[in-house]
């Protein structure tokens, strides 16, 4: 790739990577917000939040790794602590479901 377009392509990545996190604290000021009156919709969200995200996240390492790009080691212990993260909310949710 030359120079401009792996900057162009860097650049709408970066981007893109800000509206999702602009998206996220949104969510959650209109989360707390809204806090009492949307409780009963919140371990629905949770559940669908982690939906979209696994489904990205694993959708740009089947994309990367065919590429043939290799994950650095602070890269990959980035995934699998996520992993760690979705299991012990997993785990939380239904605990409280159980109850």
């Amino acid at each position: 790739m030359s120079g401009p377009s792996l900057r162009g392509d860097r650049a709408r990545a970066a981007l893109g990577s800000l509206a999702a996190v602009g998206a996220a604290v949104a969510g959650f000021g209109g989360g707390v917000l809204f806090a009492g009156a949307l409780s009963a919709l919140a371990w629905p969200a949770v559940i669908l939040g982690m939906g979209v995200h696994l489904f990205g996240m694993l959708g740009t390492i089947r994309l990367r790794s065919a590429e043939g790009y290799t994950p650095s080691s602070i890269e990959t212990i980035g995934y699998w602590l996520c992993w760690a993260i979705i299991a012990a909310l997993l785990i939380y949710a239904g605990t409280e479901l159980v109850q």
